[in-house]
C-alpha cells in the first residue's frame, strides 16, 4: 500500500521484495526498476534471478540508468563466465573501463581490485583475471617503469595478505609481460607459486623467467634446483649447461 503513495522508495521496495518468492520477486523486480530507475542494487536483484538471455537485457537497460556504476559491468562479465564465455568477459571489462572514463567516472585502481579480490572470493577466476588485465596500467605513470613495479608488487602482497592469492597470481603474471626483463618480478611470483601453486605452474613460471631474464642466475638456479627436486637430475644439468652458456663469467 506504501508503495502506492511512494513507488520510487527503494527501501520500501526491498521491504516488500524480501516478503516475496522468486517468481514473484521477479515480477516485482521489474515494476521496481521502472518506478525507482537509478537504484543499481535493484537492477542487480532482477538480473540475478533472471534466465541468462533476460539477464544480459537488465544489465544492458541498466547500464543506460546508471552508466557511472563499475557494478553493472562486473555483473555482467561475471554472467558471461557462469556460460563459459572466456573472450566475452574481457571485451566487457575493456568496454566497461572505457565506457565509465567517457562518462567521467575517474580511474580509481583501489577499486577495481577491490573486485578483482570479490570475484576470486565469489569463484568467478576469469573475470578477477580480466579486471586485472584490464586495469593493469590505470592510474600509472608508463614512462616509469620503477613506479610501476613498486606499485605491482605492493598491489599483489596486499592482496596476499588478504588471501587473495589469485589476484596477487594476476597481477604478477601481467606485470612480467609489461616488464619482461626485471627478474625481481620473476622471482616474486616464482616465490608465490612455491608457496601457493604446483610444480607445474611453478616450471611453467621459471621456463618463462630464463627466457626473459637469461643472464639471472639466481633464477637459472631456481629453475635446475626444481627439476633436481623432481628427482630429474639429467634436465637440472642441462638447465644448468644453459646457464652457463648465458653467462660465461659465472663460477
Amino acid at each position: 500500500k506504501a508503495l502506492e503513495f511512494i513507488p520510487n522508495s527503494v527501501k520500501l521496495w526491498k521491504e516488500a521484495i524480501s516478503l516475496e518468492n522468486k517468481e514473484d520477486a521477479r515480477i516485482m523486480l521489474s515494476r521496481a526498476v521502472e518506478c525507482a530507475p537509478t537504484s543499481v542494487d535493484m537492477w542487480l536483484a532482477l538480473a540475478k534471478l533472471s534466465p541468462y538471455q533476460d539477464a544480459k537485457k537488465v544489465l544492458n537497460e541498466a547500464r543506460k540508468h546508471v552508466p557511472t556504476d563499475p557494478r553493472i559491468w562486473v555483473t555482467a562479465a561475471k554472467l558471461e563466465e557462469t556460460q563459459g564465455n572466456e573472450k566475452t568477459v574481457e571485451i566487457i571489462l575493456t568496454r566497461a573501463k572505457d565506457s565509465l572514463a567517457a562518462n567521467g567516472v575517474a580511474a580509481d585502481r583501489d577499486m577495481w581490485l577491490k573486485e578483482a579480490e570479490q570475484s576470486e572470493k565469489t569463484s568467478f577466476p576469469l573475470v578477477c583475471q580480466a579486471i586485472i588485465k584490464v586495469t593493469i596500467k590505470m592510474g600509472l605513470d608508463e614512462s616509469d617503469p620503477k613506479q610501476m613495479k613498486r606499485m605491482w608488487v605492493q598491489d599483489a602482497e596486499a592482496a596476499i595478505s588478504r588471501g587473495a592469492i589469485a589476484t596477487a597470481r594476476a597481477i604478477y603474471n601481467n606485470a612480467v609481460e609489461k616488464l619482461k626483463g626485471k627478474k625481481g618480478l620473476w622471482l616474486r611470483l616464482a616465490q608465490l607459486e612455491t608457496k601457493y601453486g604446483n610444480s607445474e605452474s611453478l616450471d611453467g613460471v621459471l621456463q618463462r623467467a630464463v627466457k626473459s631474464c637469461p643472464n639471472a642466475e639466481i633464477l637459472w638456479l631456481m629453475y635446475a634446483k626444481q627439476k633436481w627436486l623432481q628427482g630429474d637430475v639429467g634436465k637440472a644439468r642441462e638447465i644448468l649447461g644453459e646457464a652457463f652458456g648465458h653467462s660465461k663469467d659465472s663460477e
